[in-house]
């Protein structure tokens, strides 16, 4: 569980994207293999939330496509990040989310980033199975607020192409 606003809330507590407000104070070393994706040397200071390999730092967001029927669509839902209409606190800050190893040390896959969008796994992109659910570890170079935008676009089987963005 978490608390927002002095409020406790359930541990599968889950948001809309565009109401969700996260904060994080817990910092880590940036694991080998993610200054690709940070534009920091590998070990630097971040600020980290979600999971990494078997480690969990508190909030635990995740992306979920749980509530969709999946006989209501074709194919997989995928989620893109855009930079472009994101905001963060300083022109030096960076965000980046990726995947490590199990001990939390090395990073195997770039799912999004600022700093280097067409380093990532599919270029700020990845899909989802309607039906599904994925956590990985979400970084940030510098404290601050950032404001952060997601596009999510999937075909459905009566209404056709649908896609939505939300910051």
């Amino acid at each position: 569980g978490a608390v927002v606003n002095g409020n406790p809330i359930p541990a599968d507590e889950e948001f809309e994207p565009g109401d969700l407000i996260a904060r994080t104070e817990t910092t880590r070393l940036s694991p080998t293999g993610s200054s690709s994706v940070l534009g920091l040397a590998d070990g630097s200071s971040i600020w980290v939330l979600g999971r990494g390999g078997l480690t969990t730092y508190q909030p635990d967001i995740g992306w979920a496509t749980e509530e969709l029927n999946p006989a209501d669509w074709i194919g997989n839902i995928t989620i893109t990040f855009n930079p472009g209409s994101s905001t963060m606190p300083s022109l030096t800050a960076e965000f980046g989310m990726y995947v490590t190893n199990f001990a939390n040390s090395t990073m195997d896959a770039s799912i999004f980033s600022t700093f280097n969008p067409a380093g990532t796994v599919a270029g700020n992109s990845f899909t989802m199975g309607t039906g599904g659910h994925q956590h990985f570890q979400w970084a940030f170079t510098e404290l601050g607020q950032y404001d952060l935008s997601f596009t999510w676009t999937g075909t459905h089987v009566t209404d056709g192409l649908i896609s939505t963005e939300a910051t």
